[in-house]
């Protein structure tokens, strides 16, 4: 007798039977996101109190190379195996079947993926046509009425019973007498093997899935505030992995591929519910391996030198490397004329190992914050892109408070017949802050026949159609930048 006691309670129960443990001997990940970075909807890798915290695990911007290992007990000729071990959202067109133990005399004929889940719906559908007994709470008292089930469609049930049709929307349990052929408990791949050699085959399965996806979040630390904007910072970078497979992964070898690779897109499928958080926790003797880094094509790969379980409905976090310390920073204030009057604060790290870092950074949100007291407060967040060895980073904090600027068009020129036009811009700078400090001035121009004409500042051609003017300012003065922007066409 097989019982459900509401649709709700049987949907979940269906859920958490996805979540099955991948039982092969040895298994390997490598995950791959296609994310933008920071752009991952945080509900999806942590409870949202008082919301159902449903969400489609295809959705989750990832996918991941499964490379698993397993003993299948084959005789001489061609044998029937079921083997569910699989991740739920897998891609059965990706699937590959290789035995160690007689490679050459062993294929697999054909090949079935099942995924007609138990659920109550599938339930109910076999069951059309067929008896069936369902229970009503009415207050205190209870009662059963069994008989033919005719429909069950938006929450109202009809039987023929022997009274007659009775139709209810008020089902506390439905109560099956059988599980019907061909329901499964979990996804599971069916092959028909053949080989010539009978006994134990080593064999390795190897497919691709989705719902499962990583990101990096950098947790940087200001430590010092310098003299002209000379700052130190620390960094502390954190892998996080979010399984929403349908499957957790037990010891597994875990590899990150970072780089922009071309994949073709897939439909969506399966409903899932919201993980858990996880972290692993406990002192050891000495530190655990972290990732190595390798150049991978033209790509870079992360492998854990330890393994780890990826649990289904769960987010892993793992640190990318040793948090560094005393990692010199340079502090900027940024003017861009195109995007209105405020100056931007920045920092600008160069990733060398002059600085201490030197190590090819995978895309990721960067969250700044500054002691003060006994707290740690947040001063600012920005997201980089992979960002190689030697090339600099440079993360916007926020809007400076006591630096005011207005820039303004003073007077306009132009002469249709020899086909130009000359636009008097001043920028008017205003440092209400304690410390002296420089502030850029970025001028976007539009096509290459412009000119800077009479600067008060020097410009500087930064490349893609971009000046820059360097203003210093003295602690509590204003200064006026001027220049003419002379246009032909």
């Amino acid at each position: 007798m097989i019982k459900f006691l509401s649709p709700f309670v049987a949907c979940m129960a269906t859920i958490v039977g996805l979540g099955s443990v991948a039982y092969a001997d040895n298994v390997s990940l490598t995950i791959y996101s296609s994310n933008q970075p920071g752009a991952i909807n945080p509900d999806q890798y942590r409870p949202v109190a008082g919301q159902n915290n449903i969400f489609i695990g295809s959705a989750v911007p990832g996918y991941a190379m499964v490379r698993q290992t397993h003993s299948f007990a084959l005789k001489a000729g061609t044998s029937r195996i079921d083997f569910d071990g699989v991740a739920a959202l897998l891609d059965p067109t990706t699937v590959t079947f290789k035995s160690l133990t007689d490679p050459l005399g062993t294929h697999v004929v054909s090949q079935n993926y099942l995924f007609d889940l138990v659920s109550q719906e599938a339930l109910l559908n076999r069951f059309l046509g067929k008896d069936i007994t369902i229970e009503q709470h009415n207050g205190n008292s209870t009662s059963t009425h069994s008989g033919q089930l005719l429909t069950s469609n938006f929450g109202t049930t009809i039987l023929k019973t022997k009274d007659g049709i009775y139709s209810t929307n008020n089902v506390t349990s439905t109560s099956f007498k059988e599980l019907p052929e061909g329901l499964r408990i979990k996804p599971t791949l069916e092959w028909d093997i053949y080989t010539k050699k009978q006994g134990n085959h080593d064999s390795v399965i190897a497919y691709q899935t989705q719902g499962i996806t990583w990101w990096t979040d950098y947790n940087i630390t200001l430590t010092k505030e310098g003299k002209d904007g000379q700052d130190m910072i620390d960094i502390a970078p954190w892998v996080s992995i979010l399984n929403q497979t349908g499957t957790s992964f037990t010891n597994a070898e875990i590899k990150l591929m970072a780089g922009d690779i071309n994949r073709q897109q897939e439909p969506r499928r399966i409903m899932y519910k919201a993980m858990a958080m996880e972290r692993d926790a406990g002192a050891i003797p000495a530190a655990p391996p972290g990732f190595a880094e390798k150049s991978f094509f033209e790509y870079h790969l992360y492998t854990l030198g330890r393994p780890e379980t990826i649990t289904h409905n769960a987010t892993k976090q793992i640190a990318l490397f040793t948090p560094i310390t005393n990692i010199p920073a340079k502090r900027q204030y940024v003017l861009k004329t195109q995007e209105g009057n405020k100056v931007g604060v920045y920092l600008q790290i160069t990733n060398n190992e002059k600085s201490g870092l030197g190590k090819p950074l995978p895309a990721g949100r960067v969250r700044i914050s500054k002691q003060d007291g006994k707290s740690m407060e947040l001063i600012g967040e920005d997201t980089i892109d992979h960002t190689p060895k030697d090339e600099e980073l440079k993360l916007k904090l926020g809007n400076a408070f006591d630096i005011v600027a207005e820039r303004k068009v003073m007077a306009t020129r132009e002469n249709n017949e020899h086909k130009w036009r000359e636009d008097d811009i001043q920028v008017e700078l205003k440092n209400r802050k304690k410390d002296a400090i420089t502030v850029l001035v970025d001028e976007p121009v539009s096509g290459s026949n412009v000119q800077i004409l009479k600067p008060s500042h020097k410009p500087v051609n930064k490349g893609n159609s971009l000046y820059e003017f360097a203003v210093p300012l003295a602690a509590g003065s204003a200064s006026k930048l001027s220049y003419t922007l002379r246009t032909q066409w």
